[in-house]
């Protein structure tokens, strides 16, 4: 075999039974005897692999196109930029398998183990991954558009980005917080090492936790459609009650007010003639200073801008106010948008494109931050209102 050109050969399926069994002898010796399969830029088309025992061999850069690996042991194997278009991997054992840059399209790998399996950058555009275990698989960067997913487990993958795929009955992992996730997957690492460092290994233990990842569409659907909604409708109308309240009494107490301006207007016009009447009448004159005094102290503003706090002069209550209303407007986009794709996902079991929902995923950031900006406003007015001074009657 070591005569043959290295590259663009087709092995006969003696030459491949022989490599299969050099192969097998390799495992079983541990790896010392024999020699691991090497396939690197080999042409592979339409070999018949099927229910081989190929653990950890190398196929990078190989042309695979429709080869049969149905029901083949292939873990801890390397695809990288390898050709597998049209290929048959159904029931194949692939955890751990490296398929960076690969081309998947049309494959076939229904039914197969893809435990902790690498899809960078890996084009799976119709593939058929019904049925396979894909937890803990890497899809960052990977094209999966009209691929097959039913009943598949992508519980806890990476980088997963759904384009139009076929989804239906297949296993999520529940979406967490953002601030969990966050903690979850970079401060109890680090934390971890530490402790591991200083072998404090009771305590390193308590840090190793599952890492949280989910998929952009998964995050969406789960927190602006279904259950979610009826907390998303509660947090609004905390955040907002302060303001509320303040539009509900200004509002009432606008038409007394301004009766009262006018009725003021009104006697200061008559306090006017009265003093071109009669020059030296000081009860009119005193009463006159006071109501310009009383004038010069007030000023009409729209509710709207009392509602922003424009009137206190100061900046911080104004911008929290703002941010509060650019929440609100961003769960309204949120919230419209996403419950039809959601609908129609249900409906018809295919995910929606990315293209219609990854303007979505910036919008949602955007919310979540300014989840904690409306949560520290709602503490700022909850403060301020328990702090007011009230005059109360003595009992007795």
């Amino acid at each position: 075999m070591d005569d043959l050109p290295p590259f663009d050969r087709k092995y006969s399926k003696e030459q491949l039974r022989a490599i299969v069994e050099q192969h097998e002898l390799w495992m079983m010796s541990g790896g010392k005897e024999g020699r691991k399969a090497d396939f690197r830029s080999d042409d592979l088309r339409a070999a018949n692999l099927m229910q081989t025992d190929l653990m950890g061999a190398d196929f990078s850069d190989a042309n695979m196109t429709a080869v049969l690996l149905k029901d083949a042991i292939v873990t801890d194997c390397t695809f990288q930029r390898a050709d597998l278009q049209v290929a048959n991997l159904s029931g194949a054992q692939l955890h751990s398998s490296d398929f960076t840059d690969c081309n998947l399209g049309l494959a076939n790998l229904t039914d197969a183990s893809l435990y902790k399996a690498c899809f960078l950058n890996a084009h799976l555009i119709h593939a058929n991954l019904s049925n396979a275990v894909l937890k803990d698989a890497n899809f960052t960067g990977a094209v999966l558009h009209r691929a097959r997913l039913e009943n598949a487990d992508l519980r806890n993958v990476i980088g997963l980005r759904l384009d139009d795929d076929f989804v239906r009955g297949a296993q999520f992992s529940p979406v967490g917080m953002r601030w969990w996730a966050f903690v979850c997957n970079h401060m109890f690492p680090r934390l971890f090492r530490w402790c591991h460092a200083r072998k404090w290994e009771w305590l390193a233990g308590q840090f190793q936790v599952p890492q949280k990842h989910n998929d952009s569409w998964s995050v969406l659907r789960q927190s602006y459609a279904g259950p979610r909604l009826f907390f998303l409708f509660l947090f609004v109308i905390v955040f907002a009650l302060p303001y509320a309240g303040r539009a509900a009494f200004f509002s009432a107490v606008g038409p007394v007010e301004q009766r009262l301006a006018a009725q003021a207007e009104s006697r200061k016009h008559e306090l006017e003639a009265r003093i071109a009447a009669h020059p030296t009448d000081p009860i009119a004159r005193r009463e006159l200073e006071q109501i310009d005094h009383a004038f010069a102290k007030v000023e009409s503003r729209p509710i709207w801008q009392v509602l922003l706090k424009l009137d206190e002069g100061r900046v911080w209550p104004s911008v929290l106010a703002v941010l509060l209303v650019l929440y609100n407007v961003g769960l309204y986009i949120l919230i419209t948008s996403v419950s039809p794709l959601r609908d129609e996902e249900e409906r018809s079991g295919w995910s929606p494109a990315w293209a219609d929902y990854s303007r979505l995923i910036w919008v949602h950031r955007g919310v979540t931050g300014l989840f904690y900006v409306s949560f520290a406003s709602f503490l700022l007015n909850a403060a301020q209102v328990l702090t007011d001074v009230v005059f109360v009657v003595k009992p007795g």
